[in-house]
């Protein structure tokens, strides 16, 4: 535990030294404080400007951020990673009691303790979407796990910061099939199944809505779980 906390420290102090992820751990805040504050805002400006009421989308505003916020976290902890990749420190904590295994642990719980956290405050304090609790705890969790696959695929595909923020631009692109699925009603949104980040709408429209979303959330759960033992295999494998 003494290592962990150890680590923890040092995350912090890293991310409040670094330029570049210290904005990046206050977007959700904002994200956040823009759901309960800006988008009634807009909402009213749109009505009065062009008659057009943006409120029956706030399910999907939800939904875009609750995977945002995720994307800021996995470029947090795919930073870090990187850092210490590039530093040898995963050779360090290999000869460690901690281990290489260990650190990777660590990495992974930390982002999706994060992750949750996050979450959960936003869906509190939004105000866009009336839910059940126990459904958007497991939501939460659904989407935390976003967080840990970003994080991981910057940290083994990217080769320093430069290549890792470009490549958390190109994360991007896994919210495109959740889009698709929430606009596009015909069975050729079905197309983005075999991406994980699709069955995250799926959820979280059955848990607002009430279909099927047992079987969606399942499928979730095990289409991140298999991505993520497969990028932690490659990463582990790769350093």
């Amino acid at each position: 535990m003494k290592k962990i906390m150890v680590l923890a420290l040092n995350d912090m102090k890293n991310i409040r030294r670094d330029s570049m992820l210290l904005p990046i751990i206050i977007a959700p805040i904002m994200l956040t404080l823009l759901a309960r504050f800006g988008i009634p805002a807009i909402r009213n400006m749109v009505l009065e400007k062009l008659s057009f009421d943006i409120y029956p989308y706030y399910d999907f505003i939800a939904l875009l951020f609750l995977m945002v916020i995720p994307m800021m976290v996995s470029i947090i902890e795919g930073f870090i990673l990187l850092d210490d990749k590039d530093e040898e420190m995963l050779s360090y904590f290999a000869i460690t009691p901690l281990t290489k295994s260990g650190y990777l642990k660590y990495r992974l719980i930390s982002s999706l303790i994060v992750c949750f956290i996050l979450i959960n405050l936003f869906l509190i304090f939004s105000n866009l979407v009336k839910y059940s609790f126990l459904k958007f705890m497991l939501i939460s969790l659904l989407a935390s796990l976003e967080g840990a696959i970003g994080a991981i695929i910057l940290a083994t595909f990217a080769s320093n910061k430069v290549e890792g923020l470009a490549l958390s631009k190109a994360l991007s692109l896994f919210i495109l099939p959740s889009a698709i699925a929430y606009f596009v009603k015909s069975k050729l949104h079905w197309f983005g199944a075999f991406v994980p980040h699709f069955w995250m709408e799926k959820s979280f429209m059955a848990a607002l809505y009430g279909n099927n979303f047992i079987l969606f959330l399942t499928i979730g759960l095990i289409c991140h779980m298999a991505l993520l033992y497969y990028l932690v295999r490659s990463l582990v494998y790769k350093y």
